[in-house]
């Protein structure tokens, strides 16, 4: 059964190269987004990354198919706008923003790294981050993931993913979601930096792996810490932090 058939298609969202996705309702009105990739088995790949993952940062998993040679993910809707879009419009942002969407980010990004079959998201970059209306925030399109620790193919966005996505053979890990969330951040602050922040960024993007934060734990405590310094409500504990006296590794505060 065919999407038009399980599905009303309300509106073409967006396309890219080999896929597109719509806006879809099922019979009793409620609302979907609907990707369909004319590759069938990467898609499915993709679906099986979708299907086990329960954190607010990532859209629901509903439903996998195959039509005609094409597959089809079923997934929540996310109304919003994408970061890309609103920083094109807006231009960028202050620091105390960019440094609260950014510790959204990095949990969500912690939770694929820590789960029982860990994931790297290997496409952080402001097109792939929804704004929503209310004020939450959503990362989309995990169809470049792979297992951590393991040599992969090639994936990711020039001038976002980390260095080591494009070379042959290198082996992919967590340090490349923080390499593109600091370059995300790049984005969201531009020059205007400074501060905390712009040692975070500076950090999160070094060219070496071994030279950038050690995990998103440790790099949303960080980003934590920058909006509480704004506002002036830091903790003792995240002072303590600030001055190197405590390290965040997992649960464990040594």
């Amino acid at each position: 059964m065919g999407v038009r058939e399980k599905y009303k298609v309300i509106r073409l969202l967006g396309k890219g190269a080999f896929a597109e996705v719509y806006l879809v309702e099922d019979r009793v009105g409620r609302e979907y987004a609907c990707k369909v990739c004319e590759r069938a088995e990467m898609t499915e790949r993709e679906a099986g990354f979708q299907r086990g993952i329960t954190h607010p940062l990532f859209p629901v998993f509903f439903d996998f198919w195959r039509e005609a040679g094409r597959g089809c993910i079923l997934m929540e809707y996310v109304p919003g706008e994408s970061l890309e879009s609103i920083l094109r419009r807006e231009g960028v942002f202050r620091d105390g923003r960019a440094a609260e969407i950014g510790a959204r980010l990095a949990d969500g990004l912690g939770y694929l790294h820590e789960r029982e079959e860990p994931l790297v998201f290997r496409d952080v970059k402001p097109s792939n981050v929804i704004l929503m209306p209310e004020g939450g925030v959503k990362l989309l399109d995990i169809g470049c993931a792979c297992p951590p620790g393991k040599s992969a193919d090639r994936a990711g966005t020039p001038g976002f993913g980390a260095p080591e996505q494009f070379e042959a053979g290198a082996i992919q890990g967590v340090a490349a979601d923080i390499y593109g969330l600091g370059r995300t951040l790049q984005e969201m602050t531009g020059e205007n930096c400074k501060g905390l922040l712009r040692k975070i960024t500076d950090r999160c993007t070094a060219l070496c792996p071994e030279e950038r934060l050690p995990n998103m734990r440790e790099t949303a405590e960080l980003l934590r810490l920058c909006t509480a310094q704004r506002r002036g409500r830091m903790s003792a504990r995240q002072r303590a932090f600030l001055r190197g006296e405590i390290r965040v590794v997992k649960d464990i505060i040594v």
